[in-house]
């Protein structure tokens, strides 16, 4: 769709928080411990931004699941990506989140 419509500018609403090279000097290589996403949504709940969408697969399990998993419930307002493999196969995020 976006190669469609062509360049457009956002919405002034929409904030986009990306994964940058400086994220990654300071983090380290992914993948990340689930325990950085799951501050990122502590910290925009008093935003109270209407949805927050996560464009990275979270289909393998991590030791920090249950921890993003709570941080999902109490912001209440999230969307996870989800994706197809080359056979055609859902990837689909772990159970838990």
């Amino acid at each position: 769709l976006f190669q469609l419509r062509g360049e457009q500018p956002a919405d002034p609403r929409l904030v986009i928080i990306e994964i940058d090279d400086q994220s990654i000097q300071q983090l380290g290589r992914f993948p990340w411990s689930r325990q950085y996403y799951a501050n990122l949504l502590d910290r925009l709940a008093p935003a109270e931004s209407n949805l927050v969408v996560i464009n990275l697969l979270f289909s393998e399990a991590s030791a920090d699941d249950a921890l993003l998993a709570e941080a999902i419930a109490r912001h209440g307002r999230v969307v996870l990506a989800s994706a197809w493999d080359a056979e055609g196969k859902p990837l689909l995020p772990v159970p838990i989140l």
